[in-house]
C-alpha cells in the first residue's frame, strides 16, 4: 500500500497509469456501500492523489458491475417482447414436411392484406364469441407469451360480440408447441386457454402439457407456426382482421386493448 507521506509525483510515477480525467470529480455524495458522506479533498493534497490511486480502480470495477447489470436487464426486456428467437443454421436450412405443405397455401410477406387474411384462415384454432358471426378475427399466439395472455384477458369483454379464432404456434420455447397442442386438444379449449394465460400473467409456467396428445394435433400447431412464418411475422400475438365497416384487411402484432380491437375490426 502506498504511503500518504510520499511525494505525489513519486506516487503517480510508480503507479499504473490512471486517467483521473475519465472519472467524475470527487464531490459530497452519499456512499451507499459505506453509508457515509464523502467530502471533497484539495487536488493539491497528497491524500487526493493516493485516494485516486486506491479508489479509482474500485470505482471502475463498480461501474463495470453496474453496466453489466444494465445489459442483463435490457436483455431480459428484449426476451420478454415475445419475438421469435434467432434462427440457428440448422433451422434456417431445414424445411419440415409441414412447412412444405403450408407454403403452398400461405401468403408471402409481400402479399396483399386480403391474401394474408385468407392465409390465416387456413390455420387451426378454437373459437370464442358468436360462431355464426360474419366477421372473424384470427390470432396467432404462443402459450408462453405474456403479451398474448394480456390480449386474451382484454378480449374477454368482447366474447359476445366478436368472433376470434385463437391459433397456437410454437415459437418462443420448446414447451410452446406441446402446450399449444394441449389447449387445442382439450375438451374445453377456452377453459384450458384461460388456465394457461392466467398462469403466464402470474409469471407461472402455463398449463401442464398433456403427453398423451396425438401427433395429429402437434402437426396442426406446427402448420400454424409455418403459416405464421410465411406471413413474415416475427412477434406474437399476431392479429389478422377485416374491418366490417370499410372492408379493409389488415394485421397487427402486439397486444391491444378491447377498445383498440373494436376500432380495428369496425364493431
Amino acid at each position: 500500500m502506498p504511503s500518504f507521506a510520499q511525494n505525489p509525483r513519486t506516487l503517480l510515477k510508480n503507479s499504473q497509469p490512471l486517467k483521473c480525467g475519465k472519472l467524475p470529480a470527487w464531490s459530497c455524495k452519499f456512499d451507499m456501500s459505506r453509508k457515509e458522506v464523502r467530502t471533497p479533498l484539495p487536488r493539491s493534497s497528497p491524500n487526493f492523489v493516493a485516494m485516486h490511486h486506491l479508489e479509482g480502480p474500485r470505482y471502475v470495477n463498480r461501474q463495470r458491475s453496474l453496466i453489466n447489470a444494465s445489459v442483463l436487464a435490457v436483455l431480459a426486456l428484449t426476451l420478454a417482447a415475445c419475438d421469435k428467437p434467432a434462427p440457428t443454421s440448422e433451422s434456417a436450412t431445414t424445411a419440415t414436411p409441414a412447412a412444405s405443405s403450408a407454403s403452398a397455401t400461405t401468403a408471402s410477406p409481400q402479399s396483399s392484406p386480403r391474401d394474408v387474411y385468407e392465409a390465416a384462415s387456413k390455420g387451426t384454432g378454437f373459437t370464442t364469441g358468436p360462431v355464426m358471426a360474419a366477421n372473424t378475427v384470427y390470432v396467432f399466439f404462443d402459450p408462453t407469451c405474456p403479451h398474448c395472455a394480456q390480449l386474451w384477458t382484454n378480449a374477454k369483454s368482447l366474447s359476445t360480440k366478436l368472433k376470434i379464432v385463437w391459433m397456437p404456434i410454437g415459437l418462443l420455447r420448446s414447451s410452446s408447441a406441446p402446450q399449444g397442442a394441449t389447449i387445442l386438444a382439450s375438451p374445453d379449449p377456452a377453459a384450458a386457454m384461460n388456465e394457461n394465460e392466467t398462469s403466464v400473467l402470474a409469471h407461472g409456467g402455463g398449463i401442464t402439457a398433456n403427453q398423451s396428445v396425438g401427433g395429429e394435433v402437434i402437426k396442426k400447431v406446427q402448420a400454424n407456426t409455418d403459416i405464421f412464418k410465411q406471413l413474415g411475422a416475427e412477434s406474437v400475438p399476431l392479429i389478422v382482421y377485416r374491418n366490417s365497416k370499410n372492408g379493409q384487411f389488415g394485421k397487427h402484432d402486439g397486444a391491444v386493448t378491447a377498445e383498440q380491437l373494436v376500432e380495428m375490426v369496425g364493431l
